[in-house]
């Protein structure tokens, strides 16, 4: 996890338990094709946001966080959601200034959800 001076960014802090608990239940296979769907999915819903926030569309970033978030949870990425949250309920000049901070982390959220995934494979 990337760190900086004050210690690991809590954005981007994942909560290995909802991983151990997804790979239990779906087993191996499963698990690994959901994560290649988080992976198409935060990439498709990075893209929207973008356009979204290059457009101005105020509701478009508002239904894109929606989904970032849903999508965060549901793979144990807490920090990243609740920014998503917070985007998701901002009105503008908020709205946007918090999609661009959620745009950014995005790549790094996925590092981070991806390696721990492959870490609990590679114990399993």
């Amino acid at each position: 996890m990337p760190a900086s001076a004050e210690g690991p960014n809590p954005i981007l802090s994942i909560d290995r338990s909802i991983l151990a608990e997804l790979f239990e239940i779906m087993g191996p296979d499963a698990f690994g094709a959901a994560l290649a769907s988080f992976d198409a999915d935060l990439e498709t819903s990075h893209a929207a946001l973008e356009s979204a926030a290059a457009a101005g569309d105020m509701a478009a970033l508002r239904r894109t966080a929606h989904r970032i978030k849903g999508i965060l949870s549901q793979f144990g990425a807490p920090g990243a959601a609740a920014l998503a949250h917070e985007a998701e309920v901002a009105q503008a000049p908020e709205l946007a200034q918090l999609a661009t901070r959620l745009g950014a982390i995005l790549p790094a959220v996925m590092a981070e959800v991806r390696g721990a995934a492959e870490n609990l494979a590679a114990e399993s």
